[in-house]
């Protein structure tokens, strides 16, 4: 293709894209006008005030067992949250006018920000008149930035691991969603929903990857298996998934959250040749063949195949770790109103089929589809929901720093 015809092309994207932006706004813009009816009251009503009564914080976010909530649909009144809220009768959304403002969203850079960028954002700025700037960063760096701003934060949306967000709001940095300024929650399932100041856009598998000439992987175990040590790849000892991962191991090998004593004796005797944080940090050895399997993302799996690597995603029988990126809106900006309609946008089950699509994501919302281009590569969330394992959030970040000083101390020595 010549430049030229490259140029065209990019051209002819790019307007589609505004074009299916006006559309969805258009759309959501008509919704936000709708008066409710007899019937939308009725339907509401039946729902009963009960049912939007939240479970505590342990419960929405250390859901640490076999059992998940199906997903439930609403009318466009406030449902369930996740949070204590008190009920209330359906109302019109208004639109807030973000015209001649930015709304500046902390979130990962490569194919997140990506996402953001030519989905969510486009119909954002068609609906308000709000532009929109990224902040990116590792999840780490973004959050102790944040919390090193936290007399005068610099963002208004915080999208981050459900980790992050739960810290976040321990040091008093998020506000609770508003259910009535964000309508599309009702339309977000439990799982997705883990606190008040937090949701879910979509789910994410830590599982295990490898060659495709190698046979199926089926359990964490095999790992340990004698023909893959020096050609595997494990969590690297501050990534976000390393705390499940160990807890994940403490349990097969006798231990538990409270007792993590047999995953360190065991992760001490592997032989991995990474440890993991990003594809295109292992694709030259995965190319080689010099590595043969790791621990990842099911979505960094699909941009990986996208690249060339020849790598398949296996869902251990004993569970993946269930991964949630969560958005939240920060205290003491000026922006809330307009952090809500984006979270709205965010969480539209057409926005959503199309920013997973870019994304690689499974969608939260539950009237949303897989889009043609990732049909077949990617599940919709309530395919893989019995396959993952969520985890105490509370529990993990209270232990963090205590299993980051071992995992440095007694596993790190044995893999250099």
């Amino acid at each position: 293709m010549s430049r030229s015809d490259w140029e065209q092309e990019a051209r002819r994207a790019q307007h589609q894209r505004e074009e299916w932006a006006a559309d969805v706004a258009s759309r959501m813009r008509r919704a936000s006008q709708h008066t409710p009816s007899r019937r939308d009251l009725l339907k509401w009503m039946s729902a009963g005030a009960g049912a939007l009564a939240a479970a505590p914080l342990l419960a929405a976010c250390g859901k640490d067992d076999d059992t998940s909530s199906s997903p439930t649909s609403g009318s466009a009144g406030p449902t369930s949250t996740g949070a204590a809220t008190t009920s209330t009768a359906p109302s019109v959304v208004s639109i807030p006018d973000g015209s001649g403002q930015t709304l500046v969203v902390s979130v990962w850079g490569g194919e997140t920000e990506r996402a953001f960028k030519e989905t969510v954002a486009p119909v954002f700025k068609e609906l308000t008149g709000a532009d929109v700037q990224f902040d990116t960063g590792s999840g780490g760096e973004r959050f102790n930035k944040l919390l090193a701003q936290a007399a005068s934060p610099s963002v208004d949306v915080f999208i981050n691991s459900g980790e992050n967000v739960f810290q976040a709001n321990s040091q008093g940095l998020l506000i609770d969603i508003d259910p009535a300024k964000v309508p599309n929650l009702s339309k977000i399932p439990d799982w997705a929903q883990l606190f008040p100041f937090g949701t879910s856009y979509g789910l994410l598998a830590y599982g295990i990857a490898r060659n495709e000439d190698l046979g199926a992987l089926s359990s964490w175990t095999d790992l340990w298996r004698d023909d893959l040590q020096g050609k595997i790849g494990v969590p690297s000892i501050q990534g976000t998934q390393m705390p499940a991962f160990l807890i994940t191991i403490a349990d097969l090998y006798g231990g538990s959250q409270d007792d993590i004593e047999p995953a360190l004796r065991e992760l001490a005797k592997l032989d991995p040749a990474v440890l993991v944080t990003f594809w295109g940090e292992y694709a030259d050895r995965a190319n080689s063949g010099e590595l043969q399997a790791l621990t990842d993302f099911n979505y960094q799996i699909v941009g990986a195949q996208d690249a060339g690597i020849p790598f398949v995603f296996d869902f251990p029988e004993e569970k993946a770790i269930a991964a949630d990126n969560t958005v939240s809106i920060v205290k003491d900006r000026p922006n809330t109103d307009l952090a809500h309609a984006f979270l709205d946008v965010t969480l539209d089950a057409e926005v959503q089929t199309n920013f997973c699509g870019e994304w690689f994501g499974s969608p939260a919302n539950v009237d949303a589809t897989i889009a043609p281009k990732i049909d077949g590569r990617v599940p919709l969330a309530a395919d893989i929901i019995d396959k993952v394992r969520f985890f105490d959030l509370e529990f993990i970040a209270s232990h963090r720093a205590e299993w980051t000083e071992r995992l440095n101390a007694e596993v790190l020595p044995n893999w250099e």
